[in-house]
């Protein structure tokens, strides 16, 4: 980056960045300058202190080919009321920069919002963004964003525990799940489940977690107190879907690639429906 002098448009100092790409824009703010940056297809912001020289790389989007953005970048960035916009050349959406926080929020038709869970206590909606790695704090009363959480790379499903409030989120592509303070966006543990796992379901009456792995064709049974494994049970081939009675603590499995439906109890399956199509 380099500093000039506005009198006479000498140059008065280069700023040097951490890595080699392609600076797209620069905004001030609060004696801070943001630079946008494309680094091979990846998006990166960085917080310049103009004062001591010191580049903090602040947060970085994801290929905006990987979105479902082709042929275009970000190519604007602004400020406002403390926020950064960037904006894309079309059809690109907006994203909404956070730099406390360091989390976005990517504004378009093709967010991807792939599960959401509605919490009865709270009165509120949580709905993960698979591609921006954030859950979308939403009132259904009026429609609104009231608050916007950091959570785990690429998730997938999502489900809530009514007696503490706490969230959990499945990571589809690191093969985890993990329970989040949604007041705060704090990750309270992280545990390894099976292959590319899908959906998350609580139970109530059983105090259990049941993940759907869909590679691994198995359902991953967790504690919810401690993250701990209590069992691995096999079911039909690419299990995706996944609900639960809460009456009777059973849990239903769709297996895609099987045409059936595994009926889990505990920790067992007791019996399997077959359907004539994939559910």
């Amino acid at each position: 980056v380099m500093v000039y002098n506005p009198y006479n448009l000498s140059i008065t100092k280069a700023i040097k960045l951490p890595s080699e790409g392609e600076p797209c824009s620069l905004t001030y703010y609060d004696n801070t300058l943001y630079l946008l940056e494309d680094v091979l297809g990846t998006q990166h912001v960085y917080e310049i202190n103009v004062e001591n020289d010191s580049v903090i790389a602040l947060i970085a989007f994801p290929s905006l080919f990987d979105l479902g953005y082709p042929f275009a970048k970000y190519n604007a960035l602004t400020e406002a009321n403390g926020e950064l916009i960037a904006v894309g050349s079309s059809p690109n959406p907006v994203a909404v920069i956070n730099v406390t926080s360091e989390v976005w929020m990517g504004i378009g038709v093709n967010v991807e919002d792939r599960d959401g869970v509605f919490d009865p206590i709270t009165g509120y909606i949580y709905a993960v963004d698979y591609d921006s790695n954030i859950i979308y704090v939403i009132n259904p009363a009026n429609d609104k964003v009231v608050k916007i959480l950091p959570t785990v790379f690429n998730p997938a499903g999502i489900t809530y525990n009514p007696e503490n409030g706490y969230l959990y989120v499945v990571s589809h592509c690191f093969n985890s799940l993990a329970e989040e303070n949604p007041y705060n966006g704090k990750i309270i543990w992280n545990t390894t489940v099976g292959g590319s796992p899908y959906d998350v379901v609580f139970d109530t009456k059983n105090d259990l977690l049941y993940v759907t792995d869909s590679d691994s064709n198995t359902v991953t049974v967790v504690n919810p107190n401690n993250g701990s494994i209590v069992a691995g049970v096999q079911v039909g081939k690419d299990p995706v879907g996944i609900t639960y009675n809460p009456y009777t603590g059973t849990v239903y499995v769709a297996n895609v690639k099987s045409d059936s439906i595994s009926v889990i109890n505990g920790t067992s399956v007791v019996f399997t429906i077959n359907v004539s199509f994939n559910p």
